[in-house]
C-alpha cells in the first residue's frame, strides 16, 4: 500500500503522477527523509560544506547526512551546496527516502537510524 496513493495514481484529469519522494513530500508540505553524501576534493570547502550540512541534519558516516527537512528548507540548503562546491571537481549526491523506505534501513556496526522528536507548537 502507498502512503500517498491519490498523488501517486495521477487519475484523468487531476495533477500528473508523482514519483519520487520529494514531489510527493513537496506536494503535501510533509518533512521528507534525505541522505545526502559527498566526494569533495578540497579540504577547505569539504570542512565549510561539512558544517553546512550540520545545521540541517546529523553526520553520520565522514560524508554523508541524513536530513529531515521540508522542501523549502531542501531547496535552500541545495542553492547553498552549489554556490560552495566546485562542479568539475567535487560530487554531491541526494538520496530521498519514503516513510515506508525508512524503515528498511539496516546498518551494520556502530550507529542508528535518525528520529527527530516530535514537535508540539502550543
Amino acid at each position: 500500500m502507498t502512503l500517498f496513493p491519490r498523488f501517486l495514481a495521477g487519475a484523468q484529469g487531476s495533477r500528473p503522477a508523482l514519483s519520487s519522494a520529494r514531489q510527493i513530500a513537496a506536494a503535501i508540505g510533509a518533512v521528507m527523509f534525505l541522505t545526502i553524501s559527498y566526494d569533495i576534493t578540497d579540504n577547505r570547502r569539504r570542512t565549510r560544506l561539512a558544517k553546512l550540512l550540520s545545521n540541517y541534519g546529523q553526520r553520520v558516516q565522514k560524508s554523508v547526512f541524513e536530513c529531515q527537512i521540508d522542501d523549502r528548507q531542501y531547496l535552500r540548503l541545495k542553492r547553498d551546496i552549489e554556490a560552495l562546491i566546485d562542479f568539475e571537481e567535487d560530487s554531491v549526491r541526494y538520496y530521498f527516502l519514503c516513510q515506508r523506505c525508512q524503515g528498511n534501513i539496516e546498518i551494520s556496526g556502530w550507529g542508528s537510524v535518525r528520529e527527530d522528536e516530535d514537535v508540539i507548537i502550543v
